[in-house]
């Protein structure tokens, strides 16, 4: 099976904390886990350290419901974070996030990259990913006015 990688390069409008926190706080990501701006998150299992587990259930609007899940290889506070991912409807078929996070004063620029993609559904998985960080700008966003 032949596969490809993805990277999307982001700039969100909040300190790199804020953004940072948005990957490993439960209760930030049951706020935009997952592509569909309807979606709803039923659960959230993170073990968020080197090794530790991970596994997310979550609906889209049609009521179909998705797990993805995987391990966290890297944890480099406020730099780093790669992990696997595997859906459940899809066993063996792992790939490799990696998320870069820099800080641009008052800014923050994400760069992820996901690896081992199956070609067929790389177009797929780039709407999916740049409408789930439509999702994180508005949390932020919300956030930021909240303060």
């Amino acid at each position: 099976m032949n596969s490809s990688n993805l990277t999307i390069e982001r700039i969100f409008d909040v300190e790199l904390e804020q953004v940072w926190r948005c990957w490993h706080d439960p209760n930030y990501i049951e706020k935009w886990y997952g592509s569909d701006p309807e979606g709803h998150v039923h659960s959230i299992d993170m073990d968020f350290r080197v090794g530790g587990l991970y596994r997310i259930t979550f609906s889209d609007s049609d009521h179909a419901e998705h797990t993805s899940m995987g391990q966290h290889l890297v944890i480099d506070p406020y730099h780093t974070i790669q992990m696997t991912m595997e859906w459940t409807n899809e066993p063996g078929q792992v790939s490799m996030l990696n998320l870069d996070f820099i800080d641009l004063k008052g800014k923050t620029k994400m760069i992820f990259s996901q690896n081992g993609i199956p070609q067929s559904t790389i177009h797929n998985y780039g709407n999916g990913w740049r409408s789930t960080f439509d999702k994180i700008e508005k949390l932020l966003e919300e956030l930021k006015k909240a303060e």
